[in-house]
């Protein structure tokens, strides 16, 4: 799975996927971003 992160600015980012994308808001941290985070701490750990 190739991940893509760009920065947005303001704090936020957006992940790309080849089937789907979303927005990272550092500002906040939601259940979906904590998810986030593990699986491409995950992916650079093993890559």
């Amino acid at each position: 799975m190739n991940v893509y992160v760009e920065y947005l600015g303001e704090k936020q980012f957006k992940a790309n996927t080849v089937k789907s994308s979303y927005m990272l808001d550092c500002k906040e941290i939601t259940p979906v971003e904590y998810f986030a985070t593990g699986i491409l701490g995950v992916l650079v750990l093993t890559w």
